[in-house]
């Protein structure tokens, strides 16, 4: 699945990502979930995009605070730019600001917060 995402084969790379075990998924680098997420919304597929997100801040409850909430601010952003949906964009982008207060992750956060206000 790694090697789709990185040669630009999406819809093969979806179907690995569709039929890896939970031990597996747990085990995809957060930057390979966030490449197929990315590719997910190039195409238009914000849904995907945003299950691969969901599953990942599933997959790793209790890791890093840096990871989750970068993870936490990419499902925000997705939901408010790409699905319209401000109310539960909101819950991660406040999710960043507690996990991990006074980074770039915490600015980008705040500034999406203040646009939607």
């Amino acid at each position: 699945m790694v090697q789709s995402i990185a040669a630009g084969h999406f819809d093969e790379a979806w179907a690995g990502y569709t039929l890896l075990s939970d031990v597996d998924r747990k085990n995809l680098s957060q930057r390979d979930c966030f490449a197929l997420a990315d590719v997910c919304c190039q195409r238009g597929n914000y849904a995907m995009g945003a299950t691969v997100l969901q599953r990942y801040l599933g997959d790793h409850v209790g890791g890093s605070p840096m990871e989750l909430a970068r993870a936490h601010l990419r499902l925000g952003l997705l939901q408010l730019r790409g699905m319209h949906k401000p109310f539960a964009a909101r819950e991660h982008l406040l999710a960043v600001l507690d996990l991990y207060p006074h980074s770039a992750e915490a600015e980008a956060a705040t500034e999406a917060l203040r646009a939607m206000a």
